[in-house]
Order: structure tokens, then C-alpha cells, then sequence
């Protein structure tokens, strides 16, 4: 374990990469982490996150198998997760979405399989890049109370458990493969201002 000072502001790119930290909390002094910061730290199970974060960089948390628990008030400043920032967390069940949350890059969450949701993704979100649950096995519902224009391609690309999704009326667009492999799925309703799906 590591105990990191509350004098500390920001973690540079790389800093815990690929240790045998198995739980860390990060001060909310730290405003920011640089991307791969505790990428294939493969015995992490808790991450405590700071509340004055803006961006969890890409990569953050990627390939951390056994993560299971990410602590993070819905009130933090969190405005962006990154791309990848959670690829392969295997283990990981449930996600907290801030409330000032616009942006999750893609494949955020690819081959989260034990992710179940419900995923709810809140009002401040504008965009949802490419992939974001790519692979979800597991995943059953999200729920986006946002009004994006464009659900991008391949967000649920293999997410074979999900059984409801509801487009926002705001969607405009819908990107290649969105629902590629939802065996799950039964029924859909798109929206009247939809203009292009692929």
C-alpha cells in the first residue's frame, strides 16, 4: 500500500504502472493524473478518487483486472473520463457517473465483463465517443438522461445481456455496428428527428 500526502496536486503519466498496489486512495488536493498512471496494476481491487479531478486521463485503469470498487461522489468535478480509462477491468461491477460528467472517451469501459449496470449517465453529457461499452458481456441497461446528438459508433458492440436501451429524443445519429451482437435486445425506439443510422 502507499499513503500520498495531502500536499500533492498532480501524478504524472505512468507513476503506478503495472504494480502490486492492491487498494489506493488519492488525496482530493490532486487536480491531475497523466494517462496510464496505474495501467496494468493487476492486484488493484479499490480506487478511492479524488473529488477535484476535471479528467481521468486515458488508460488510467486499463488492464487492472481484479479492480472491483471505484469510489467517486456523484458530486466531484469530474467533467471527462478518458479513452480506455477502464479497459479490461474485468472484475469491475458497477461505475459512478458525476453529475458534471459531458464526456466519456472511447472505449472507456471496452471488456468491462462483469459491468451490469443499471448505467445511468447523467444530464450534463454531450459525448459519448466510439466503443464506450464495447464488449460489456454483462451489461443489461444504461440510461442516458443527457441530449446528445450522436451515439457513436460501436458503443454497445457485443453487449449480448443488454435488454434496454432508450435513444434520447436529442439523437440525430447512429453510428456503425451501435447494436452489433445484442442478442438481447427486443425491441428499440428511435427517435423522429433520427437521419442516419451506419
Amino acid at each position: 500500500t502507499i499513503n500520498l500526502p495531502d500536499s500533492l496536486i498532480i501524478i504524472g503519466g505512468y507513476a503506478f504502472r503495472g504494480t502490486i498496489l492492491t487498494s489506493i486512495v488519492i488525496p482530493n488536493t490532486v487536480t491531475s493524473m497523466g494517462e496510464w498512471v496505474f495501467q496494468n496494476s493487476k492486484q488493484l481491487v479499490t480506487a478511492t478518487l479524488s473529488t477535484n479531478m476535471l479528467e481521468l486521463s486515458d488508460f488510467s485503469f486499463s488492464d487492472c483486472t481484479q479492480l472491483t470498487t471505484v469510489t467517486l461522489p456523484l458530486d466531484s468535478a469530474l467533467t471527462t473520463i478518458g479513452s480506455s480509462a477502464f479497459r479490461y477491468c474485468t472484475q469491475l461491477t458497477n461505475i459512478p457517473m458525476p453529475n458534471n460528467l459531458t464526456t466519456i472517451g472511447g472505449y472507456a469501459f471496452n471488456g468491462c465483463t462483469a459491468l451490469v449496470g443499471p448505467i445511468v449517465i447523467p444530464s450534463t453529457i454531450t459525448t459519448l465517443d466510439h466503443g464506450v461499452f464495447y464488449n460489456c458481456n454483462s451489461l443489461t441497461s444504461v440510461i442516458i438522461d443527457g441530449s446528445p446528438t450522436v451515439i457513436n459508433g460501436s458503443m454497445f458492440f457485443g453487449c449480448s445481456s443488454l435488454t434496454q436501451f432508450n435513444i434520447p429524443d436529442s439523437v440525430t445519429s447512429l453510428g456503425s455496428t451501435v447494436f452489433s451482437n445484442c442478442i438481447s435486445l427486443t425491441s428499440l425506439s428511435l427517435p423522429s428527428g433520427i437521419t442516419s443510422i451506419g
